[in-house]
């Protein structure tokens, strides 16, 4: 699995391998609560943080992908 999750200002940024186009992600707090989601449209999801609170979050997508980042401002 190709994947790179970095955070820049406001956003962070997915580069997936193309297989996972089409596969639904969420994005969960730190207490397991659904906080959005999406759908993967191509190889390279830009998630707005501007909407979360400082703190740990969790991207799931697909049965693989399971990614911790951090908000941080």
């Amino acid at each position: 699995i190709y994947t790179i999750l970095f955070v820049g200002a406001s956003d962070v940024y997915k580069r997936q391998d193309l297989k996972y186009i089409g596969t639904n992600y969420l994005v969960f707090d730190n207490s397991g609560k659904v906080v959005f989601t999406g759908l993967i449209t191509s190889n390279l999801t830009i998630l707005n943080t501007k909407i979360l609170s400082e703190g740990i979050y969790l991207l799931s997508a697909g049965d693989n992908i399971k990614r911790k980042f951090i908000v941080m401002r």
